[in-house]
């Protein structure tokens, strides 16, 4: 049994930049749960249980609904605060372009994991890339801040499915679904 999830992974630029961004600041809040920018990703379908035996259907079904979608591309800017700003559970940038792609893709994912009987958990889908977590922090000055960023942009050539080792810290992907009509390349 793994805990798993289907994601875009940001570009290596985006990844430095926003590092590079946030390196000064994340001391400024001792309560915040920092990401680390290695697992920096846009969840499309979450999966807190998937059977070894349904692993070999899930990733044949993602593969059939990564040809099915053409690259695009997706952009983050702007803070979002989930559930809300007074009471911070996660502090994030939001999806600002290509969210309806990214929608598209998140409802492929989830059905290719239902297809292969593995429930998929969360409600609507909100694009977003976790930064920090906190047990309920008000965020309205990381907004802010958030918001000050440059908007980062890159093309989504392909979507992973990853599987957490630590929760929230350290993940690793094992298979990688190009978009469009081409093949899987599975990393076990």
């Amino acid at each position: 049994m793994a805990r798993m999830f289907v994601a875009v992974l940001p570009g290596e630029r985006v990844v430095r930049e926003l590092d590079e961004l946030l390196e000064s600041r994340r001391d400024g809040e001792s309560g915040l749960r920092w990401v680390p920018p290695d697992a920096w990703h846009l969840t499309t379908a979450f999966m807190a249980n998937v059977p070894d035996s349904a692993r070999e259907g899930l990733e044949g079904n993602l593969k059939a609904a990564a040809r099915g979608v053409e690259s695009f591309e997706v952009g983050v800017s702007g803070g979002l605060a989930f559930p809300h700003a007074d009471r911070t559970k996660v502090l994030a940038l939001a999806v600002t372009e290509g969210a309806q792609e990214l929608a598209a893709l998140s409802a492929r994912s989830r059905a290719a994991a239902n297809r292969a009987g593995v429930a998929v958990e969360g409600g609507r889908f909100v694009g977003h890339l976790t930064l920090a977590r906190h047990r309920g922090l008000s965020a309205v000055r990381w907004l802010e801040v958030l918001d000050s960023f440059p908007a980062w942009v890159w093309r989504v050539e392909e979507v992973c499915l990853v599987e957490t080792v630590v929760p929230g810290r350290r993940y690793e992907v094992r298979a990688r679904f190009p978009l469009g009509p081409s093949g899987a390349r599975v990393l076990e």
